[in-house]
């Protein structure tokens, strides 16, 4: 965009998830520095946000910006209930707000994580992050196997489509069949949309993934896991 002078002039850029400009991982970064850089060499006035950031200033030093600006907000726009489940030692804890821990004796009776999902995610939409696509993949098939049948006439199309799109016998189709879904980048992005529409009206309860899904889609759901 701004190596075409025919664009109109950009004034304010807003850069969000700002934290992934440093992300040593990323193969993107160094782009993603370079359209900022061209961006502020063009005198557009820069805003960076990210989550979770204490020293919030550190965006503004890169660029060589005034630091006096930057702002660092502790509160959460939502409210949340923050539990650790210990199914080792068969112990729950909530933390609270004001930083104390107390013990949650109604979660420290499950045998398996299966059982702890089933039980506070029945009836509402729960999305589980998983570390890696091995571990979405195999925690939902172990999930799903562990549930009844859900008939819709939305699944059966997504099934359909990713036989014919993907594989016939894919794992995805036995999470499927059972209102369970998992979403990680390598799947092909008309499946990724597919799997977000249905979970986004509640034909699916459960959606298992890695980072994709958490930091860049916006779906309502009553559980984080």
């Amino acid at each position: 965009y701004f190596r075409n002078k025919d664009n109109p002039s950009i004034q304010y850029m807003f850069i969000d998830e700002a934290h992934k400009i440093i992300k040593e991982d990323d193969s993107r970064a160094p782009v993603y520095y370079h359209a900022i850089s061209m961006a502020d060499r063009r005198s557009v006035k820069l805003y960076f946000a990210s989550p979770n950031i204490t020293n919030s200033d550190i965006f503004l030093k890169i660029f060589d910006k005034n630091t006096d600006e930057s702002i660092s907000i502790t509160e959460s726009p939502v409210s949340q209930y923050k539990y650790f489940v210990d199914l080792i030692d068969n112990k729950g804890y909530i933390f609270l707000n004001s930083g104390k821990i107390k013990d949650a004796n109604h979660l420290s009776n499950f045998s398996s994580f299966n059982q702890l999902l089933y039980t506070c995610g029945n009836n509402t939409k729960n999305i589980i992050y998983c570390n890696s696509i091995h571990d979405t993949i195999n925690y939902a098939l172990s999930f799903a196997n562990s549930i009844t049948e859900k008939k819709d006439e939305k699944i059966d199309n997504l099934i359909e489509l990713i036989k014919d799109y993907i594989h016939e016998e894919y794992y995805l189709i036995d999470c499927l069949r059972k209102g369970v879904g998992f979403h990680f980048g390598r799947l092909p992005q008309r499946i990724r949309n597919k799997i977000e529409e249905l979970f986004l009206d509640g034909t699916l309860d459960y959606m298992f993934c890695t980072s994709t899904l958490l930091e860049g889609v916006n779906l309502p759901a009553k559980n984080i896991f």
